[in-house]
Order: C-alpha cells, then structure tokens, then sequence
C-alpha cells in the first residue's frame, strides 16, 4: 500500500540532493539533473479553500452553509468512513473566526485546507539557470533517496530545530497560496519503520516497537482522508499525525519490529481502531471525546495505567479528586524516576512551572491577540473523566478569556505548550504555579508505560490490549 506524507510546509524555498540523478517531471514538461544540489521556491500561489469541520455525532447547532460529507477510508470489508458538516470559506482568517465562534460554544470544530490547484515553481538545479514550471512538479530520485536540508522539526515546540532528513520514494511538490507543499509518496511497511524509529528508541524492547508499530500502522488506516481532509497527502510528519523524520533516524531493531508485525492492526467490531497514543499518561488516560469531542469509542477510555489496584478510578472529574491525585503520585506503569531509563530522561510523570503575573499575562496575549490584563484567577471549568482540563476561564482586570479543548489550554498557557492539560493552579505571591502530570493528551497508549510493561515481561499483544481495551490484532491485506 502506498501512502503520501507531507515532509515540507510554509517554506518559501526548500535545497535538496540525491547520489544520483533526479528526473523532475509535471505537465507538458520533463528535465533531468545530477541532483548534486537543487533548489525548489514557490512563485505564484496555488487557489486554497478552507473549510470548518464538525463530527456530525450529536447533531451540534450549526449556523446555515454547513453541508454533510463524508471522510475516511474503506479497506475491504473493514469500513473508517464517518460522517462530518463542513461549510467552506474562502479566507483561513473567515475559517479560523467561524472555528472560534464554534469553540466559543463548546462545538469542537477543526480548520482543513483544501488545495484547489497549484501555483508555479520555481526550479534551480545546480549551475543551471532557473526556470518555472506548474504545480505539482513530481521527483523521482534514481538513487531512490532524497536529502532535504535544513527542514524546520518540532514547529511550536520547546525541541523546535532544523534537520537534514533523509527520505526515500516519490515526491511531489506544490505550490499553495502562501509557500511550498513538498508530498513524500512511499510504502506503508517503509513509511513504519520511519514512524517507529521517529516515535520510540531504538534502545527500546522489541516488544514496545512491535507494539508502537501496530499501533501506527492502525492509525494511518483510521485516519486516512481524515486529518487532512481535503489536502493532496493522508497525514503529515508532525505530532498531529505522527512523527516521520526520515530514514537516517531508522535502526536494525525497528525493521525487525516492522517485519514481525507485517500487516497486523487493531480491530474494533468492523473497523480499524484508531490507535492513539502519547509520551506520558501520568498514571491516568483521557477518554477520546474529552480530547476532540464527537462520538465515545470504547476501546479509548479513562482508565488507570496500572496492572495493579490502582489507588484512584475515574472519573477525576472534580478539582479535589484531580488535585488529589495531582499531589498522591500513584503507583503507574509511567511512573519512573528521571533518568531511571536513559533513554526516556524525565518522563514528566509529575511537573511544575512558574509564571510571574507579568509573564503569564504577556504569554496570554502573544498567544490569543487578547490582553486580559492583569491577571485575577485562573478558574477551571470542565474536566475530562482523567482530570484534564477541557474548559477554563483565564480571568483578568481588562477582560475574561475562555479556553475550550487541551490544546488550546496547553498552548495559551505557555511559550510552547504546557506538558498535559492535567494541572492544577494556585498563586504564591506574584508568581502562579502550574502543578501537573503527564506529557501529552493522555489517549490511548503511553509510551514510556508501555516500555514499562515490557521490561515486566509482557509482550506487545498484551500491550495493546492494555491500553486499547475490547480490541484484537488481526492481520489483513490491501
């Protein structure tokens, strides 16, 4: 099966290489070079549309405009269709100001780019003049690998860095209404071995990247067509789908983890699972719809990470019982001293940050455009069945600000993000202190527990069974 990633987003102009020679082809056109050094710059912008999606589960109120799709994939008698309401819009300013009147409501709504056509790019190869040809301009390295030279990684991110990546298969390369679109097309069984060596060390137990690899390999058939709904790829390389960094990150044991797991995924009822995961649960996962709203799925609960009697059950829904696991540091899979596995270093499993008022307010408005002024209270409003926050109130001498979803709250509440949406809050003085748990949303697996796990002995079948309750591993074809 072949998949398409997008390796390259937002850059105006992007240099890559190859050992061999590269046959660039589009449109009426064809040229070839020694692929030695090639720079590719976007000219005119491509026509882009951007609709406003919500999962139709629940009927929510929608304004008028808002027509049924359909998104997904099929894969024999194994059916990831769903059914959401889009309008379109012609601006992302008009998308983004319709998603946040949604938000506003407490209607999770998602912004999806829908490239219409592209725009010219411009093409450089070595010592060459340059010369222009129409979107999309496909590559085909004879090498069969392509270097793509200082790629922004970890975009938003305290990690936020530039790589070399080294990747192989086809490319194609758009031009949208604001920068380059550069689409890697490759072998599902190839693009795996990427993802787990991406995702997991390869210091890992073989059984933690069996079971990173089933998990991955089920996420990229539940969510093709869906998280890019509309875009020429199904998913991209970042943490919104998975991490794709390139072939010089792959290791021995993750081929090996890959081959011995060919084919297998997560089955629920006539599905494929859609097998989230995270780096930390902090002893605790989220249920899915606390985290991106629309229908419950049974096999992504709140549950505790533990193979024992765990001292706290969901629902940690009101702030004593959230606090009071906070502070108890329970018994958990996850639950490692910093550094006790090198490779994991601190897992956050606890964690706290400080914010004088004048920082946090500063944070705040470069963050939402919005100056609350200075800051009164940080009020909590709504939890998942975890304890994490989906709806908070940031409360202020100018104005009141209101969080929905953990994304959001991470992500206004820190220069990057904070580590989870599963904290308390409490004022000392002039500064205001974050204490929480977790690093990520807390859905489906966690990795560093399942590493855990592993080192008890279970192999990664009762990984996944463990976290993706009610589901089987089944191989299928296609």
């Amino acid at each position: 099966m072949q998949i398409r990633i997008s390796i390259v987003r937002d850059l105006s102009s992007v240099t890559l290489s190859s050992d061999g020679p590269l046959r660039l082809s589009w449109q009426g056109g064809e040229h070839r070079c020694d692929g030695q050094h090639l720079v590719l710059s976007w000219k005119t912008p491509g026509r882009v549309t951007y609709r406003v999606c919500v999962e139709a589960y629940g009927n929510p109120a929608l304004p008028e405009g808002f027509e049924p799709v359909t998104a997904g994939t099929r894969l024999g008698d194994l059916d990831m269709r769903e059914t959401w309401l889009c309008r379109t819009y012609g601006t992302e300013a008009e998308a983004r100001e319709a998603r946040q009147r949604l938000l506003e409501q407490e209607i999770h709504a998602y912004v999806r780019r829908h490239l219409e056509s592209s725009g010219t790019i411009e093409v450089a190869p070595g010592n060459q003049r340059p010369f222009e040809v129409p979107g999309p301009l496909r590559i085909t390295p004879a090498a069969g690998v392509v270097t793509f030279h200082e790629i922004p990684y970890g975009a938003g991110f305290h990690w936020e860095r530039r790589e070399d990546e080294v990747y192989g298969g086809l490319f194609d390369v758009y031009a949208d209404d604001r920068a380059l679109l550069v689409v890697n097309e490759t072998d599902l069984e190839h693009y795996l071995m990427v993802v787990n060596s991406s995702e997991m060390h390869p210091d890992a137990p073989l059984e933690v990247l069996k079971a990173q690899t089933v998990a991955a390999r089920s996420t990229v058939l539940a969510t093709r067509g869906k998280h890019h709904f509309g875009e020429p790829f199904d998913l991209c390389n970042t943490d919104h789908c998975q991490v794709y960094r390139g072939l010089q990150q792959v290791r021995e044991s993750s081929r090996q983890a890959v081959e011995e797991t060919r084919g297998e995924v997560l089955i629920y009822e006539n599905t494929v699972a859609d097998a989230r995961y995270a780096k930390t649960c902090g002893g605790v996962l989220e249920a899915k719809e606390f985290v991106w709203g629309g229908r419950p799925l049974p096999y992504l609960v709140a549950k505790p990470d533990t193979d024992g009697t765990p001292a706290f059950e969901p629902p940690l829904n009101t702030e004593e019982r959230a606090r009071a696991f906070i502070d108890a540091h329970p018994e958990a899979f996850c639950n490692l001293k910093p550094n006790e596995i090198p490779y994991i270093g601190d897992p956050l499993y606890r964690w706290e940050i400080r914010y004088s008022s004048r920082e946090l307010r500063e944070i705040i408005r470069q963050k939402t455009g919005r100056d609350p002024g200075d800051l009164e209270a940080i009020v909590p409003l709504k939890r998942g069945a975890s304890g994490r926050l989906y709806l908070l109130e940031v409360r202020g001498t100018a104005q009141t600000l209101r969080l929905f979803t953990e994304l959001e709250i991470r992500r206004v509440l820190s220069p990057s993000h904070l580590p989870s949406s599963l904290f308390y809050v409490e004022r000392e003085g002039e500064e205001w202190v974050f204490r929480g748990a977790g690093w990520g949303h807390g859905v489906g697996m966690c990795q560093v527990g399942m590493v855990k796990m592993a080192q008890k002995g279970y192999d990664y079948r009762a990984i996944l069974a463990h976290y993706y309750p009610g589901t089987e591993v089944r191989r299928v074809s296609g």
